[in-house]
């Protein structure tokens, strides 16, 4: 197994964490003041799976960046031993003590075993509960520019979201924090959607989802074209590149639905003068408002959408989305990282063909050419990984295991 730099230095250093049964119990990471001096002190603490829901704790959602020298690590202090972590997690810890924040956290790359392989098989099965049942899940966008300061100062103090007053100043920040690195990892996707309350902190503010996330859903055409060779591809719409990479994610958490705000029955039959009647009917009928969908997405769909976003292991592209589906899907992919791409590869295939095709397999009867623009999405997402020229073996997988 090739360990990346941080879990090599881990395992030289001998820390051991607390004793877990993985497929029923997970650890949390317990954030406190020294009593004593008034430092900051890390514990990990193992709670129940099933008493999660009755735990008040967080869930950080964010990117591990890449360690490729022991110059890209910072060392803590977990459980009075040296721990090494990178730096897009230690920012995030200097921020949380800047805010004063303490309790439970959950953050995988801590409470997760990185150097025992069973325990993190476990672990990605249970990810769902984990981040569905926070308190409050983090999206950390991580250390902010000092040139964006001042537009983040004044979009994290907005109690309404009103473009029209913004200066160029406070665009230029919009544009910063909706096209962060973090938007476009694979497995940010289920930590955002699953979360029952969502916050969003980059360096020292705090913005809401609806700031990133307020365009509707617009709905994307995908068009299966077929080569001089007889090799089919698929064509995205032209919406799928306007939109930038927040506003998939969150758009698509908090969509738009209408919602009545006047009774119009009795203005048929209203009674009156011209000018009142007429201004009644001027009056907006209806408003739209974003509301948290539960209703589970299916595999083809959320691939579709969501595949192309970038994770170090190609496995990802179908193991980052399982948590959304429902539970019978669930339980029919088995995360296996010690099977070869082709088979995520053929699991992708054969459970959104099942869905796009139910009772007949592959078949197009009365689906168009839906089948086939699905297949031919999973396969040029595989192709196009490979040809990165990535080691496929490699079971780390960033912002999750």
């Amino acid at each position: 197994m090739n360990d990346s730099i941080d879990n090599n230095l881990n395992r030289k250093s001998g820390f051991r964490h607390p004793t877990i049964q993985s497929a029923t119990e997970t650890r949390l990471l317990q954030i406190s003041r020294n009593p004593t001096d008034h430092s900051w002190q890390y514990d990990l603490v193992v709670v129940s799976l099933e008493d999660l829901s009755s735990t008040s704790y967080r869930a950080l959602s964010y990117t591990w960046g890449k360690a490729t020298s022991a110059d890209d690590l910072r060392s803590i202090r977990v459980g009075n031993q040296e721990f090494f972590v990178r730096q897009n997690l230690f920012d995030f810890l200097a921020s949380a003590a800047a805010r004063e924040e303490c309790g439970l956290f959950f953050i995988d790359a801590v409470c997760i075993n990185q150097l025992d392989y069973d325990e993190r098989q476990s672990q990605v099965q249970a990810m769902a509960l984990v981040y569905s049942r926070a308190t409050c899940v983090i999206s950390w966008l991580g250390i902010l520019p000092q040139e964006h300061d001042e537009g983040c100062r004044t979009l994290s103090q907005a109690s309404e979201v009103s473009c029209t007053r913004w200066s160029e100043r406070e665009w230029k920040a919009l544009k910063y924090l909706s096209y962060a690195p973090y938007w476009t990892r694979v497995w940010v996707v289920q930590e955002v959607l699953l979360a029952s309350h969502l916050t969003i902190w980059c360096g020292f503010f705090t913005f809401s989802p609806t700031l990133l996330g307020r365009t509707p859903q617009v709905t994307e055409y995908v068009q299966t074209k077929f080569g001089a060779d007889g090799r089919p591809s698929v064509l995205r719409s032209d919406t799928s590149r306007l939109r930038c990479p927040s506003e998939a994610i969150l758009a698509h958490r908090m969509r738009l639905v209408p919602r009545m705000k006047k009774d119009t029955t009795p203005e048929g039959c209203a009674v009156g003068t011209l000018e009142d009647m007429v201004s009644d009917l001027q009056k907006p009928s209806m408003s739209f408002e974003p509301y948290q969908s539960r209703v589970s997405d299916e595999l083809h769909s959320v691939m579709r959408k969501f595949g192309r976003l970038q994770c170090t292991d190609i496995r990802d592209r179908l193991y980052g989305f399982i948590g959304l589906l429902d539970e019978r899907s669930r339980k029919k992919l088995n995360p296996d990282y010690k099977r070869s791409v082709e088979y995520a590869f053929y699991q992708a295939l054969k459970f959104g063909l099942e869905e796009l095709c139910p009772g007949y397999g592959v078949s197009s009867w009365g689906l168009g050419d839906s089948w086939i623009s699905y297949f031919c999405e999973v396969s040029q997402q595989t192709t196009a990984f490979i040809g990165e020229d990535l080691n496929e073996d490699s079971t780390e997988t960033e912002g999750f295991i």
